[in-house]
């Protein structure tokens, strides 16, 4: 079960395609609309170590704007886990991964059992992934998942660029969503 549970406000996620372009720097644009894996993408860009630290993991029930992106019952169970993706020691990355009960059956019963593996090595390394399109939100920093996962921060910014997408592994859902820290974008 959860160490503490989190009672956190949904984003006003919003398309991809139907956010401003120009309201987006293109160093985010490039970053938050690439499809291809952030774990190797952390990996070839830490100077020394990458690593996955994992804050929390549980059952809880989905939010209703997540059972819909989903495409599961309001009542499903879903595994959580929070992880920091870290640089060098630096968080670059938080992500919160949504499984649904019925997704983690069978041959996929492992994805509950991660730890501080990477999620990006295992959906990467399939052949029989879809990845849908991303939604776009900004955290605004009078929001309570941007004071949890800000605390280590010097200089907090206005707010942080989220994204999220769903992957079917043979058509059973599970979505992720990532927070990026300011200097995922200015460099490592």
């Amino acid at each position: 079960m959860y160490k503490q549970e989190i009672k956190i406000p949904d984003f006003n996620w919003q398309s991809y395609k139907s956010i401003s372009m120009a309201s987006m720097p293109e160093a985010v644009r490039e970053r938050l609309l690439d499809s291809g894996s952030l774990t190797c993408y952390l990996e070839q860009h830490a100077q020394k170590s990458f690593n996955v630290e994992v804050v929390n993991t549980g059952w809880l029930y989905a939010k209703p704007s997540e059972v819909q992106y989903l495409g599961i019952h309001p009542r499903e169970k879903i595994w959580v886990r929070e992880v920091f993706l870290r640089c060098d020691r630096n968080i670059k990355v938080y992500a919160w991964s949504v499984f649904p009960e019925s997704t983690i059956t069978g041959k996929y019963k492992g994805l509950q059992r991660l730890g501080s593996k990477p999620l990006g090595k295992i959906l990467f390394n399939q052949s029989n992934v879809i990845r849908s399109e991303f939604e776009i939100a900004q955290i605004a920093n009078d929001h309570p998942l941007y004071q949890k996962i800000t605390r280590e921060l010097h200089n907090k910014p206005e707010f942080l660029w989220a994204r999220r997408s769903v992957f079917k592994l043979d058509d059973k859902p599970l979505l992720v969503n990532e927070v990026f820290m300011p200097s995922f974008f200015s460099g490592f």
